[in-house]
């Protein structure tokens, strides 16, 4: 069976070149991530790559990889740890980086008909 995604990226008016945005699917499974880097710098302080890009590409890694591990065990308890999973990652990030980048961001999963 062929999956076919696509992805639409629209920009914030006046930071078109400043994309936060990240999204993974799973290959392995009917797992799908998207999360939204927050940043609020004034237009001088936007670096790029932006670290609130990096804080949304590493919840999106780290919540479908640690899904996919635990897939079989899909349950309420699992989902609140994927969440755990990826805020310790991204603690770590900030801690290395000396900074308070988050990400809001969004997890679905599908199993049987649940």
């Amino acid at each position: 069976m062929t999956k076919n995604y696509t992805a639409l990226f629209i920009p914030q008016r006046g930071f078109e070149w400043h994309n936060e945005d990240s999204w993974k699917v799973s290959p392995k499974f009917p797992i799908y991530s998207v999360a939204d880097g927050v940043t609020l710098p004034s237009y001088d302080e936007i670096a790029e790559p932006s670290p609130a890009k990096m804080v949304a590409d590493l919840f999106c890694e780290k919540a479908v990889g640690f899904l996919e591990d635990n897939f079989d065990e899909l349950s309420e308890p699992v989902l609140r740890s994927v969440y755990d999973n990826a805020d310790t990652a991204i603690r770590g990030f900030n801690r290395r980086k000396g900074s308070t980048f988050s990400t809001v961001a969004s997890l679905a999963a599908i199993k049987g008909n649940k």
